[in-house]
C-alpha cells in the first residue's frame, strides 16, 4: 500500500499554477500527497491551505512512496470539464504585496488596463513542447490600433526591459 503520493509539477510556472487545485482532489479522498514544485513558486503556494505539504528538494524518500506527474492528475482523477475543482479561484496572494501591486496599478484614467506576456522562460524555448509559444515584441504593434486600453507588462526579462504600465501607440 501507498503511504505517500509525490506530485511532481513537471512543466512551467502556468501548467503549475493551473493545476495545483487537483491537490485538493487527492486530500478529499484520503492520499496523503507532498507537491514537489519549483522553488520559485513554493511561497505562492504554501500562503493559501490547498496543499499541505510543498516541496523543492527532495531528501531520501521514505518507504511506500509513489510518485505522480501533476499533468497527470486530470486523467487519474477522471476530471471532465462539468467537475473541475475551485473553478472560481483558489489561490490568495501575501496581502502586502496586493497593496502595494494596487497603489501600483491605479489608474485615474478610464482606459481599460490589460496584462500582457509574449515570451516564455528562454531556457524552454528550444524544447519541443514549448517551440511557438512565445512572439517578439514587435508583434503586438496592431494592438496600438486599439483605443482606450493600456498594457501592463507581466514580461519579466523581456527584450524590452518594461516592467510598468506602456502603451502601444
Amino acid at each position: 500500500d501507498c503511504k505517500h503520493l509525490i506530485v511532481v509539477a513537471e512543466q512551467g510556472f502556468g501548467d503549475t499554477i493551473q493545476f495545483c487545485r487537483l491537490m485538493t482532489n487527492l486530500k478529499e479522498l484520503g492520499i496523503e500527497a507532498s507537491l514537489f514544485c519549483q522553488e520559485q513558486l513554493a511561497p505562492l503556494l504554501r500562503n493559501n491551505n490547498l496543499i499541505d505539504n510543498v516541496l523543492v528538494s527532495l531528501t531520501k524518500s521514505k518507504e511506500n512512496v509513489l510518485w505522480c506527474p501533476l499533468l497527470s492528475l486530470p486523467d487519474r482523477l477522471n476530471i471532465m470539464p462539468n467537475n473541475i475543482p475551485l473553478s472560481c479561484g483558489y489561490l490568495d496572494v501575501n496581502q502586502e504585496n496586493k497593496k502595494k501591486w494596487l497603489n501600483l496599478l491605479n489608474k485615474p484614467d478610464r482606459h481599460l488596463l490589460i496584462g500582457i506576456h509574449w515570451q516564455g522562460n528562454e531556457k524552454f524555448e528550444q524544447k519541443l513542447y514549448s517551440r511557438g509559444r512565445s512572439m517578439p515584441y514587435r508583434d503586438l504593434k496592431p494592438l496600438s490600433n486599439l483605443k482606450g486600453v493600456r498594457f501592463l507588462s507581466l514580461q519579466k526579462g523581456d527584450e524590452m526591459g518594461f516592467r510598468s504600465l506602456f502603451c502601444l501607440n
